[in-house]
């Protein structure tokens, strides 16, 4: 039994009236994927407008951490050629302090400056008290071990200034 066909008036008045329904239907379906598709590309494009930032940043950082690297890096070798220079000049002083002669200095001053010892008469003795002296404040930072090498020195130096 056949009810309805497609060649039927029916067929036909039910397709118009539904067919401008689906029409309608199918531009609204039609909008909503092209509105949908646009707010997935906008969603994307915020993406990896998102990311790119966060990669210019990251850039930005990594690129300061290389300068604090080389500044640290050209500060160690300074430190590191002051240390080498302070080393040479200490050998150079220890070199100059042993080449020092005190023979060799007093026949320079004899031939060359004219100079003699001087005389028992012309010496003169003299017998300070002990509260009268002089009190050198040096800096803070010296070394324990320069302190004592500087007093024996200073100790050596008067014992032959007393002997002459």
């Amino acid at each position: 039994m056949v009810y309805a066909s497609k060649d039927s008036s029916a067929y036909k008045l039910y397709a118009e009236e539904h067919s401008d329904i689906s029409v309608k239907n199918h531009s609204k379906t039609y909008r909503m994927t092209k509105v949908l598709e646009h707010e997935k590309t906008a969603y994307k494009f915020k993406i990896m407008a998102k990311v790119i930032v966060c990669f210019v940043i990251l850039f930005f950082v990594l690129i300061r951490y290389v300068q604090i690297y080389e500044a640290k890096a050209a500060i160690e070798k300074t430190k590191s050629e002051l240390l080498n220079f302070q080393r040479a000049n200490e050998q150079m002083q220890v070199e100059i302090d042993s080449k020092i002669d005190l023979k060799k200095i007093e026949e320079t001053a004899k031939t060359k400056f004219g100079m003699r010892r001087a005389e028992k008469y012309q010496m003169v003795y003299i017998n300070l008290k002990k509260d009268d002296y002089i009190e050198n404040i040096k800096a803070e930072n010296e070394s324990f071990a320069k302190k004592i090498f500087d007093t024996v020195i200073a100790r050596l130096s008067i014992a032959l200034e007393y002997l002459n």
